[in-house]
């Protein structure tokens, strides 16, 4: 007895300090996890006011274009290196659904309304963001791209973006293109928005695309660039 009266004294001893171990690492360690969580957000606090925000927001409402019916439109950003994409629709096509394209008096034979939204961070403006838009037809067949640069101060805009669609360098590719109903395509939509080579391409006017944004900033003065336009300070808006 003596000996089972001891054991069971050594193991709640033994279980005594398990538990009072176990305290003491539970609040070192939720004093540890405050302090770590204070200097985390102190640091991350640091690095975001050390970038610039861009947040655009709107719709590709409609668009008028020539030769099709069905069409859908698509969009993507075109972007410096030094920019980055930190928010974005979690569709990885961001493709419109087809819309019939009817003439009508009021000009928009195709209406889409399907939303843009996306949030850039950067150091440097270089490579401001530029929207692409490219038309497909119910065959996935592009019917023409445009690209305009994403205004640079707060506001809404409306943009009508040009829709211009790639020209054969000879007018029996432009026969054959129509025979197969495969016309000549940019190997990639984001080529609308680069400089090379493009003084070589020929093209023609595919129609028109109204887009609408609402541009945000925050941080812009910090980095010596102002958030209100020279138009907008002399009307003292």
């Amino acid at each position: 007895m003596s000996t089972k009266k001891k054991q069971t004294e050594s193991e709640r001893t033994a279980s005594a300090i398990k538990q009072k171990l176990r305290k003491e690492r539970i609040r070192d360690g939720t004093g540890d996890s405050k302090t770590g969580a204070n200097v985390t957000g102190s640091a991350a606090a640091a690095r975001l006011a050390k970038v610039m925000y861009i947040n655009i927001a709107g719709r590709v409402e409609s668009g008028h274009i020539r030769g099709a019916e069905q069409l859908m439109c698509s969009y993507e950003f075109a972007y410096g290196p030094d920019w980055r994409l930190q928010d974005q629709p979690t569709s990885t096509t961001c493709d419109s659904q087809y819309s019939t394209n009817v003439p009508t008096r009021a000009g928009a034979t195709a209406v889409w309304n399907f939303p843009i939204n996306a949030t850039f961070t950067t150091t440097n403006i270089h490579g401001w963001p530029r929207l692409v838009v490219t038309i497909c037809d119910h065959q996935l067949v592009a019917r023409g791209y445009g690209v305009c640069a994403i205004p640079p101060y707060p506001g809404h805009y409306i943009r009508y973006i040009p829709v211009f669609v790639p020209a054969s360098s000879a007018p029996a590719q432009t026969f054959l293109g129509w025979l197969l109903n495969a016309p000549p395509e940019f190997r990639e939509s984001k080529f609308t928005a680069q400089n090379d080579d493009r003084e070589v391409t020929r093209v023609s006017s595919g129609g028109v695309v109204k887009v609408v944004l609402n541009v945000t900033t925050r941080g812009m003065s910090e980095f010596g660039y102002s958030e209100v336009s020279e138009t907008e300070g002399e009307l003292g808006m």
